[in-house]
């Protein structure tokens, strides 16, 4: 693929925006969507930066805990963004293993791990990875319980 002539899908350009609308001090991911969108929209668009609050809960993000396929479940990926060292801490409640799926903005599978454990922390090295936007899917049982993105900056 010539990345010159790539064009951005529906899902890509609505993810995007979502993107480009959070609070900017968030991190430089929400800085680079906003560049993306520009190109694909060729306008210039005004954010509204005041996010004070919301930057505060930011910083004091706590795990997510989800009603999982039997019980609770507990996850916690950070730093993010990060430069491609990154640990998730875990807790699969009642359920024994559970993988991680990271993939690109494209949705092709950059890596995958398993949980072995109820309950751990595993590191994960994608220092090969560029800058950019990843996504990750947490599965247990083959049911899909977490999805969300993980930015690499270096």
């Amino acid at each position: 693929m010539n990345d010159r002539n790539y064009v951005f899908t529906d899902a890509e350009k609505t993810e995007l925006r979502n993107m480009a609308n959070e609070c900017v001090v968030k991190g430089d991911y929400v800085t680079h969507a906003r560049n993306l969108v520009g190109v694909f929209t060729h306008t210039t668009i005004l954010y509204d930066d005041e996010c004070e609050t919301e930057a505060n809960a930011s910083r004091m993000k706590k795990p997510v805990t989800l009603s999982g396929v039997e019980g609770q479940t507990t996850f916690n990926l950070f730093p993010n963004p990060n430069n491609g060292t990154m640990q998730l801490d875990y807790d699969l409640g009642n359920d024994s293993e559970a993988t991680v799926k990271l993939f690109d903005v494209t949705g092709k599978i950059i890596s995958t791990y398993t949980l072995q454990n109820t309950k751990g922390s595993i590191g994960m090295n994608e220092r090969n990875l560029t800058n950019g936007i990843y996504f990750y899917r947490i599965l247990v049982k083959e049911k899909v319980i977490k999805n969300d993105k993980i930015v690499i900056i270096k």
